[in-house]
């Protein structure tokens, strides 16, 4: 217990660890209130000890799956063992680079801002055909000397036109030689080495490599960049002046802090995050960090959700039902009684009994004067909350509850995924369906006929011979006169007042047709409308229970250009919390409203503010649909806070917990 391992040696705090699944490894702690007596069952290569079998050999069969990654080298599928091993002979090399090349490598990666690939076969492509002084693995050919096999030379100083003035290491003779009369039988190191060489000894700023301080420091290296180029010269007189230089275009986004005022010109102004919590600031963070827990592992817990509002509200009164219900939970799931339940009824002598063994300096707790709930503050209550849920962290049933996390969060990926498919198919087959039925219709600009009635002629007909009708009419009129001329006229205009009625008939036909298009064309759009609001609604629900069952790590959505982090917690996505860079404080935005402000003010040309937007984007129908369901909330408590019927208060203040 506690002793040195031989094979591959712990890494410590501040070296790189290995990777699974893109996260580093970390020790798991040593189980609580051991003593020098007791047995435990040690992991000889990571000094890891475990107080049962069970946890013992789960722990180490996860160490022997090949899914692990040695982050100084990029190597995968290996063991934990083999990562470590890795990482000591990479880090073995880092220390056995040849001092000699070391201040010319760092001052040709110094300010460098080409890819790290690149200046590795500069400086390559240099030692190929240049020498340093001081060099002692170089051979000379073609001297004037008795012999003429390439002898072996040092390298004492570099003279002008390419010549270098060496001496023989065989009998110390010296002389001076051109370039092209010396050579390396091999490089000093490999290009592989040397790129990991440079990637340890810098940092990336601004686009461009930096060599650390205390290199900097120890091969004297500038501090500050190199000034640019200076402009070309203008041309002189009888030669072609040069074209001007065209304007560099910058390429979108680039860093938030070197956006110039015309960048921002569109931006509009920030929301300020609303900051009504009942606890003090300095204890939201500790708060969040409990309450995100429970809503997380609430079936591991047993104890049901519940927003942050009532959470930080129930800190600070007197100790109600889900105060109760958080930490008797918390108690029942690290299992601290050995099999016993802690209820509301015993949680006092429980507390004082089994707590001080949990509690170290970090977590202290005078537990003689505060021996339950009801006599402990806000700050005290959290802290024992904050305590318990890391020993729930290092339990054995939450961490296999953590390993089937993965396969869950694959086949809800799927789900949205083939959810997305499905709605893209579902609107492309009644926009084809359309195409088809206006391919088969006739045009607005025809007029529409009927089936028995002859096509339009498109040329004027000729001119007809008189009609026997005509013929009747004059001798009608010359048999019977007036009369006659008369009975012709009403029946011409009967004839006249027929065709007006079918015209109008015909109208209201068509003015029917069209309002039912219409009105087939407002179903459609109504129904494409619901259909949208159902799928976004099914996506947001989707996006959520990823949210909730992805729990392996938490992280902010993105940053602002001052540093501000934007989080969005699994328990109430209706609030997109705000924690300031420079002392953390929390905020919360809760309305669509402010969500749509904050996006018009981030600008697109950051880099940070691009990703943030991106972010939000992706989850804008979460955000949607929890801030409307969260604003209905909040207007019915209002509504029955100022009706006599419903006393609200006690209604609201009341916590019942399901899996009780």
């Amino acid at each position: 217990f506690g002793r040195s391992c031989g094979a591959a040696p712990r890494a410590s705090a501040r070296s790189p660890m290995p990777l699974l699944a893109k996260q580093p490894w970390r020790p798991v702690p040593p189980p609580l209130g051991l003593t020098k007596d007791d047995a435990v069952w040690a992991i000889r290569f990571t000094n890891e000890c475990f107080a049962t079998y069970e946890a013992y050999i789960h722990r180490l069969e996860l160490y022997r799956r090949r899914e692990w990654t040695c982050s100084k080298t990029g190597r995968t599928g290996l063991t934990l063992e083999e990562c470590f091993l890795s990482e000591r002979t990479a880090t073995e090399k880092l220390a056995a680079f040849p001092e000699l090349y070391k201040k010319y490598v760092f001052s040709a990666l110094h300010f460098n801002t080409k890819k790290i690939g690149l200046i590795s076969n500069d400086i390559l492509s240099h030692l190929r055909t240049n020498f340093l002084v001081g060099e002692d693995d170089v051979h000379c050919r073609g001297a004037q000397r008795s012999t003429r096999a390439p002898a072996p030379v040092r390298i004492l100083s570099s003279l002008p036109c390419d010549k270098y003035f060496i001496e023989f290491l065989d009998d110390q003779e010296r002389d001076t030689v051109p370039r092209n009369q010396l050579f390396r039988k091999k490089l000093p190191f490999l290009r592989d080495d040397l790129k990991r060489f440079l990637l340890d000894s810098s940092v990336r700023v601004g686009g461009m490599y930096v060599v650390k301080k205390d290199l900097v420091e120890k091969y004297g290296l500038p501090t500050e960049p190199p000034p640019p180029p200076p402009p070309a010269p203008a041309a002189s007189k009888g030669r072609k002046a040069a074209a001007p230089a065209k304007p560099v275009k910058l390429r979108y986004p680039i860093e938030d802090h070197l956006l110039t005022a015309a960048d921002r010109e569109s931006e509009g102004e920030r929301p300020l995050p609303t900051t009504d919590f009942t606890i003090p600031a300095a204890l939201v963070s500790e708060a969040l960090f409990v309450w995100d827990f429970f809503v997380t592992f609430e079936r591991q817990v047993a104890v049901s959700p519940f927003n942050f509002s009532q959470f930080h509200s129930a800190l600070l009164g007197p100790p109600g039902d889900l105060l109760y219900a958080v930490a008797c939970g918390l108690i029942n799931a690290a299992d601290i009684l050995q099999g016993g339940r802690c209820t509301a009824d015993n949680i006092g002598s429980v507390l004082k009994k089994h707590m001080p063994l949990y509690f170290t300096d970090e977590f202290a707790i005078d537990f003689e004067a505060t021996p339950d709930l009801e006599s402990m503050d806000a700050a005290t209550r959290l802290a024992l909350f904050k305590r318990l849920v890391e020993c729930n962290l290092d339990s054995a049933s939450l961490r296999a509850y953590l390993d089937g996390v993965l396969d869950e969060v694959t086949e809800l990926r799927r789900q949205q995924r083939d959810e997305r498919m499905t709605y893209s198919r579902s609107k492309k087959r009644p926009h084809e369906d359309e195409e088809g039925e206006d391919a088969q219709a006739p045009s607005a600009d025809e007029p529409p006929q009927s089936p028995s009635a002859p096509p339009t002629p498109a040329t004027p007909a000729p001119a007809l011979p008189p009609t026997p009708a005509t013929d009747e009419r004059a001798d009608a009129g010359r048999r019977t006169g007036r009369q006659a001329v008369l009975a012709l006229q009403t029946a011409e205009r009967q004839k006249q007042e027929e065709e007006v009625r079918r015209v109008r008939l015909q109208q209201r036909e068509e003015e029917r047709a069209k309002t039912a298009q219409r009105q087939k064309i407002a179903e459609e759009k109504k129904r494409r409308r619901l259909e949208n609001e159902e799928h976004m609604e099914r996506l947001a629900n989707l996006e959520l229970k990823i949210m909730r069952a992805n729990c392996l790590r938490r992280e902010a959505i993105g940053m602002d250009r001052d540093g501000r982090s934007y989080w969005l917690f699994t328990g109430d996505p209706g609030m997109l919390f705000v924690q300031g860079a420079n002392d953390g404080t929390w905020g919360y935005y809760g309305v669509p409203e402010e969500i749509d402000q904050l996006c018009s003010w981030l600008n697109v040309k950051g880099i940070r503010e691009n990703s943030l937007l991106l972010a939000l984007d992706s989850i804008q129908p979460t955000l949607a649909l929890a801030m409307k369901k969260r604003q209905l909330e909040i207007r019915r408590l209002e509504d029955s806070r100022h009706s006599s019927r419903i006393k609200s208060r006690d209604k609201e203040a009341t916590y019942v917990n399901k899996y009780a």
